[in-house]
């Protein structure tokens, strides 16, 4: 699993339909905006998927402590 983020701006989530802060399931109209996020220059990728995102937040609290 892999987490890829980028930031975009108002303009894209405008273009895409996409709410602040929140999720969609990936529709039809949103293929292109995958092709934009792979391309664009502030693109991160960090191994993930939920499990391992779950572990990173109990062991950023554990640490705190």
């Amino acid at each position: 699993m892999l987490d890829v983020a980028a930031h975009l701006g108002k303009e894209a989530m405008d273009k895409y339909d996409l709410p602040y802060g929140g999720a969609v399931l990936a529709e039809e109209k949103h293929k292109p905006l995958f092709t934009e996020i792979m391309k664009h220059p502030t693109l991160v990728t960090t191994a993930g998927g939920s499990a391992l995102n779950t572990v990173r937040c109990a062991n950023v609290r554990f640490l705190s402590q």
